[in-house]
């Protein structure tokens, strides 16, 4: 597709460029462009929710340079005839529900075009927002009474169905809703609009997200970036109290620490660190089994944390980006950027 000064015809898309951005219409005649909210011009934007409306093409434009599309052969054979997209554009006149990222002026334009709606400007800004280097950490409390709604896709939801013990049934349930509500947070993604596959070492992936999924008794984890990423959290005081006698956590540490980590590892709180590290750099690599002896944290770049949430959690990130890392809290109230107070 091509935009020209052109002469507009009946069933053309139609834009101006006003400041940074396009606004989009369907033309119809001089006297009758229709769009989705009028443009974005200021005392010109009406309040309350934008609808659907016809103008003539000197409000349209708003001083602007009016263009319109010059469709190649291919996107010639999948438009609309022009009459059926004038109809379709006059037939949404009144319609509201707009929204900047999934319904706005571009989305209503092609969807008149082609029957779908589509949005190369946001495309273009989500692209370059995706590919910023950052690394968002997201934890959340499992309440007891959580109930269990249907997940996307149906393969996750199969997964879940399928295991007996209702606390894991909570866990892999509420880090799967913490992964719905990361995406959208960090990059603007719906989860249904994900092609998700679960591969043979039990890691679930997604075509152009890095993602990890961690879950510890009453909490769970998700952390996204831009880079490949592991993360593990566990429940602190549970997790010490199963290490409380020196004898066994001296006899384990042996077992799963190199010869360097061997001497911090005896303190409690240091061997619950390095064995979050452990986890969270074996799942960076998702190769393999977990051979924690045969990690040596020194070798890959990870951050560890103690989170009051307000039980203690231990989290640790490993992979890229760690100067980019942040971590949110997620409550019923939203998500908030943690702060010093609420981690060590």
């Amino acid at each position: 597709m091509r935009w020209t000064p052109d002469e507009c015809r009946p069933g053309d898309i139609v834009r101006v460029k006003l400041g940074a951005i396009y606004h989009y219409g369907v033309f119809v005649s001089e006297d009758e462009v229709v769009q989705f909210g009028e443009p974005p011009v200021s005392g010109l934007i009406p309040g309350g929710d934008k609808k659907v409306l016809a103008t003539d093409i000197e409000t349209f434009a708003a001083g602007g340079i009016v263009e319109r599309s010059e469709l190649d052969r291919s996107e010639e054979k999948k438009r609309f005839p022009r009459e059926k997209t004038v109809a379709l554009a006059r037939s949404r006149i009144g319609e509201g529900g707009y929204d900047i990222i999934h319904n706005n002026c571009e989305h209503f334009a092609y969807e008149c075009l082609f029957g779908v709606g589509r949005s190369l400007q946001e495309e273009e800004m989500r692209k370059k927002w995706r590919s910023r280097p950052f690394l968002d950490v997201y934890v959340a409390e499992i309440p007891e009474g959580l109930e269990l709604t249907p997940v996307f896709p149906p393969e996750r939801q199969a997964e879940i169905e399928r295991v007996n013990n209702a606390r894991s049934k909570r866990e892999k349930y509420a880090v799967w809703k913490l992964l719905e509500k990361a995406l959208y947070r960090s990059l603007g993604l719906r989860i249904e609009d994900l092609s998700f596959k679960k591969r043979r070492d039990g890691k679930w992936t997604a075509d152009g997200v890095e993602f990890s999924l961690s879950h510890s008794k009453g909490a769970c984890a998700v952390a996204v970036s831009s880079r490949p990423v592991g993360i593990d959290i566990e429940n602190a005081d549970d997790f010490l109290a199963r290490y409380s006698d020196g004898d066994k956590l001296r006899s384990l540490a042996k077992r799963v620490s190199t010869a360097s980590e061997l001497k911090g590892a005896a303190d409690p709180e240091a061997f619950l660190r390095l064995w979050t590290k452990k986890e969270a750099i074996f799942k960076l690599s998702g190769r393999g089994s977990f051979f924690p002896h045969k990690i040596d944290t020194a070798k890959t770049p990870a951050e560890t944390r103690l989170l009051c949430l307000p039980a203690a959690y231990c989290v640790s990130v490993a992979g890229e980006k760690l100067d980019k890392l942040r971590f949110y809290r997620v409550t019923d109230n939203g998500a908030h950027e943690m702060g010093a107070d609420e981690m060590k």
